[in-house]
């Protein structure tokens, strides 16, 4: 087994609401450095094999927006625009969850929004503590096998698990953790 090693060197971090506890969120930025992107913003997009991979900052209020007309909404537009093949976007807050605390949050929504625009191939998120695999979907959380988004929901890494609720999605995969 390894011994962890360069596991930081090879970790995308995304801020999520805890890291905002503290002002600036300066306990995430001093650890991740530039890896995190500028601590003003805490979005950033890398090329990483076939995939551009763009992180999205859901602490709409830090960043000023979320929306297409921000800077970071305009940010977003241009590396998946330009992507040199599959895209995912990711970020802290869900545009919608089956869990049973949180029903998905606007500024997830609007980014979300951004990547259904851009024609993301995935759309990833956490907060929300267990992890489910949802169908591809369009901007009105409606099932789109043909231009949706899949989106993975994956909380498991906080101080608990979370249930769900009895949404029904046509088949998505999750997994209980109650």
């Amino acid at each position: 087994m390894g011994t962890g090693k360069n596991l930081k060197a090879k970790t995308l971090p995304v801020p999520g609401n805890h890291e905002y506890e503290s002002p600036g969120a300066a306990g995430y930025y001093d650890y991740w450095g530039t890896q995190a992107g500028d601590p003003t913003k805490g979005y950033y997009s890398v090329d990483l094999g076939g995939w551009r991979i763009v992180a999205a900052n859901s602490n709409c209020s830090t960043v000023a927006s979320c929306g297409a007309g921000s800077p970071q909404g305009q940010f977003i537009q241009s590396p998946l625009a330009t992507a040199p093949g599959c895209t995912l976007v990711f970020t802290h807050h869900p545009a919608v969850t089956d869990g049973e605390y949180y029903p998905g949050t606007p500024s997830g929504q609007q980014l979300f929004d951004l990547a259904y625009d851009g024609q993301a191939d995935l759309f990833l998120s956490g907060h929300d503590h267990n992890y489910q695999a949802l169908p591809p979907m369009n901007k009105a959380a409606e099932v789109d096998t043909s231009n949706g988004v899949r989106q993975f929901v994956v909380g498991t890494g906080g101080r608990s698990l979370y249930g769900f609720n009895a949404v029904n999605w046509p088949c998505p995969r999750r997994v209980d953790t109650s």
